[in-house]
């Protein structure tokens, strides 16, 4: 029995993980922080003019520290499950 020339078949399978939206936002007193530093999931953020830095997750729970100079760090975790996440923090 020779298969010399038989067709081959390849076939791709993608893993299907989702990633959601996480958006920070910072404030002190009310105001936009820029320029604080977010460590979630091994990554740093730094937020922008209007306080907001966003990265994108799958389902989990991931614990995240948010400083910046002259500001007590704030600690917490966020919980993605199926759904972007928005997670406002104020710094004191």
């Amino acid at each position: 029995l020779s298969l010399a020339g038989a067709p081959t078949t390849t076939a791709t399978i993608t893993g299907g993980t989702s990633t959601f939206t996480v958006t920070f936002t910072v404030t002190s007193d009310s105001e936009p922080l820029e320029g604080a530093t977010i460590s979630i999931n091994e990554q740093t953020l730094t937020t922008d003019i209007d306080g907001i830095a966003t990265i994108e997750l799958e389902n989990g729970v991931y614990p995240y520290s948010v400083s910046a100079s002259d500001y007590v760090t704030h600690e917490g975790s966020i919980t993605v499950d199926g759904a972007a996440v928005d997670e406002g923090v104020s710094l004191v």
